[in-house]
């Protein structure tokens, strides 16, 4: 049901938090489990909570319904359904097309409510632990763990296509 504009940047803090997409203990299969029923609603709440889980404001269609539709196999329908939701979203001002071919772009007024990443916990450079001959244990950086997982998903879903 759509309630106008002014709702949608309520509806995405909501979403965000119903999803848990800000938890950096989630991962990106997790975020996004398999989902039997491809929806037009499901794949529109997936599409845009993408773009905060990676935190990017573009990405490429093609990638997302390879991304989306990993585990059903039922890419061509997935990325149809997508075009329709881009082109619908394009219409409300949400989305964008972006420079390149297959590039949509999250309205920067509402990419912004993305929640920052913790910042790293400062370390005392005269501590025992900073003084050993030994690697420190760096913080996983859980958006660009997501972002690779996001990029091998789409990898190996389009090269199963090739074989095909």
């Amino acid at each position: 049901m759509w309630f106008g504009l002014q709702n949608v940047i309520p509806t995405l803090l909501l979403l965000q938090d119903m999803y848990k997409i800000n938890s950096p203990s989630e991962s990106l299969d997790q975020l996004f489990p398999d989902h039997k029923c491809i929806s037009i609603s499901n794949l529109s709440i997936n599409l845009v909570l993408l773009f905060f889980a990676l935190q990017a404001n573009t990405l490429d269609i093609k990638k997302i319904g390879q991304f989306l539709s990993r585990h059903n196999k039922r890419l061509k329908t997935t990325l149809c359904k997508l075009y329709q939701i881009t082109f619908i979203l394009d219409a409300a001002g949400i989305l964008s097309k972006g420079d390149n071919i297959g590039e949509i772009v999250l309205n920067p007024r509402f990419f912004a409510l993305r929640m920052p990443m913790k910042e790293e916990p400062k370390i005392d450079i005269l501590s025992i632990e900073s003084l050993l001959n030994r690697p420190r244990n760096a913080p996983v950086n859980y958006i660009q763990c997501r972002n690779q997982d996001f990029e091998m998903f789409a990898k190996l879903i389009g090269e199963s296509l090739i074989e095909i």
